[in-house]
């Protein structure tokens, strides 16, 4: 009767053993995919830190920047001391 239902009569052990392999495989997959997708959230994540960081350190730049007056500012960027004083 089980001969019915497995291709050209295979033994139940050869047939479960091939069963049990591709159920080892789908786990091991499963594990694989589910802690790559984990470690790609947790790049994402530090990515965003990273560009929060660098957002917050920019606009504290600015802050600094607007507050300088020409003068200052043209020192800052590496400018000769004659040429700046005549701004």
């Amino acid at each position: 009767m089980i001969g019915l239902f497995i291709p050209g009569g295979l033994p139940w052990r050869i047939v479960a053993a091939v069963a049990g392999l591709a159920l080892l495989v789908a786990v091991v997959g499963g594990a694989y995919y589910a802690g790559r997708m984990d470690g790609k959230r947790q790049l994402e994540a530090e990515q965003m830190r990273a560009r929060l960081e660098a957002e917050r350190l920019r606009q504290g730049l600015d802050n600094a920047i607007r507050r300088l007056n020409d003068r200052d500012l043209c020192r800052r960027l590496g400018g000769m001391p004659d040429v700046c004083n005549s701004l």
